[in-house]
């Protein structure tokens, strides 16, 4: 008997990774765990984690009000399946273990969405704002590259970031997840 995949969030709850229930789902866990997966597979400069909190924050400061709530939870998932890079989702896709790993960032994603009140399919202007992200977070936390990054017509430079502490990361994170969450969530 092959046994169900879990892990067991900051809360203590138990969290099945292949049926993921939306009530097991809290906004704490996953501020906790953002504020803690560091971006670009750990390969950044400085002595602080640049996270995925941070990077949330970010995006959704990027968007008009209406996106915000969607650009701040865009990679909220990732506080329960990690944050893979992309280089590193397109060698598993190259070597044929893709389509389990789009299935399981899907079902996460679809069970975070449901349990906060966002549509799970990101809208064209949040992929724009993660990709402006990405311009600046080049220049911002990365050394640099012996291959130059395609930006797919953005301009590397202008706005420069400092990575927060894990507690301010996780504190914004909240605070900007009580300002734009719907009523009720």
């Amino acid at each position: 008997m092959q046994k169900q995949p879990w892990l067991q969030a900051h809360s203590g709850k138990a969290i099945d990774l292949l049926n993921p229930d939306p009530s097991s789902i809290l906004i704490e866990d996953i501020a906790h765990a953002l504020a803690r997966i560091g971006r670009y597979t750990g390969h950044t400069t400085g002595n602080s984690i640049y996270s995925v909190a941070q990077h949330s924050c970010i995006v959704a400061g990027l968007l008009p009000d209406e996106l915000k709530f969607e650009g701040l939870m865009h990679d909220a998932h990732e506080a329960y399946i990690g944050d893979i890079s992309t280089p590193v989702k397109d060698a598993i896709r190259a070597l044929g273990g893709g389509s389990g790993l789009d299935t399981l960032d899907q079902l996460w994603m679809s069970a975070i969405a449901k349990r906060f009140g966002f549509s799970e399919h990101h809208s064209p202007s949040v992929k724009h704002a993660d990709r402006q992200a990405l311009v600046h977070e080049v220049g911002s936390f990365l050394a640099p590259s012996e291959r130059p990054w395609v930006f797919d017509g953005l301009i590397q430079g202008g706005t420069y970031y400092s990575a927060w502490s894990i507690d301010t990361a996780q504190r914004y994170f909240l605070r900007m997840f009580k300002e734009l969450a719907p009523p009720g969530v």
